[in-house]
């Protein structure tokens, strides 16, 4: 067997087969290897639609499951033999879409860049900075589930819009942790009384790529709001307004200074590069070793 067929990752196989399902059935009468389950041979494989294959495989030991889903293939303990001619165009075709992936990804890194830089910005009480240091920045719904004790800054009539679902994927807005473009807005500049307690999270772009967020042309919770996939929302905001910050006589105006980025569920650490607050004096109340916290007036009112 092994003179006349290849060893290949089930991985590659799965990336193979994503730009032609039909190749799942090419399967059969192939041999595969599992970490857990140990040599078998694949018997049969029921092509779905819309959904992962199912691949039934017979091992050697009988007591063992027989039936995998075709996402088990993306495990990187799961590998086949193939072919030696298949493998060969298997591990072709699977290495110039991972450099059609990778070129489409930086293409999409650049956009982000161009639009807005480096950072988004999520405002928070100081007194939640422990928690968020410990936990990551949490959406309204997971606070409320974990039962997280929490200082909320928002306008409770505000936030009742926020039960509503987003016109994208249909979620909860309160299932997204919300980012600000321009952190200094009206939400902010309503707290003036109270600026100095709370803090600007300052987070990664490299978000916007690696989750399924969603981007509002204004005030998440405004009846006018918009909603798009970040791709296309990028071209749906003021930018003018958004970089020169000045928003003032108009109830349009403030509506758009408060775009955001709504991220999923919940945002780790890796992703934080500051904690910023309004002077040195309130260092001491945010405790983290592994964190930079700047001193940023300019960032308040």
């Amino acid at each position: 067997m092994i003179d006349s067929f290849t060893k290949i990752t089930g991985l590659e196989w799965h990336s193979f087969c994503s730009l032609d399902p039909s190749q799942w059935l090419e399967l059969k009468g192939l041999t595969i290897n599992d970490s857990e389950y140990g040599q078998g041979t694949i018997s049969d494989v029921r092509i779905r639609k819309n959904a992962s294959p199912i691949v039934k495989i017979s091992f050697k030991s009988p007591q063992l499951h027989t039936q995998f889903n075709g996402e088990s293939f993306q495990d990187s303990a799961v590998s086949l033999w193939i072919p030696n001619s298949k493998a060969h165009i298997i591990r072709q075709k699977v290495q110039e879409q991972l450099a059609r992936d990778k070129a489409e990804r930086r293409r999409q890194e650049q956009i982000v860049e161009e639009f807005i830089g480096i950072s988004l910005w999520h405002i928070t009480h100081i007194s939640n900075i422990t928690s968020v240091l410990k936990l990551g920045l949490l959406s309204n719904s997971r606070v409320q589930s974990a039962n997280i004790q929490h200082h909320d800054i928002s306008e409770p009539s505000v936030q009742s819009w926020r039960d509503h679902p987003e016109t994208v994927y249909k979620q909860s807005i309160h299932s997204y942790v919300p980012l600000y473009i321009n952190p200094r807005n009206p939400m902010l500049s309503r707290r003036r009384k109270i600026q100095d307690e709370l803090c600007i999270v300052e987070v990664s772009t490299s978000v916007i790529l690696n989750y399924q967020c969603v981007i509002s042309d204004g005030n998440a919770a405004a009846g006018a709001t918009k909603f798009f996939e970040p791709m296309v929302g990028l071209n749906e905001l003021d930018w003018d307004l958004l970089r020169k910050g000045s928003w003032f006589g108009e109830k349009e105006k403030k509506r758009k200074m408060c775009a955001e980025v709504l991220v999923p569920d919940s945002i780790p650490l890796e992703y934080f590069l500051s904690i910023r607050c309004y002077a040195e004096r309130f260092f001491p109340d945010i405790q983290t070793p592994d964190m930079r916290v700047i001193a940023s007036p300019k960032l308040y009112f």
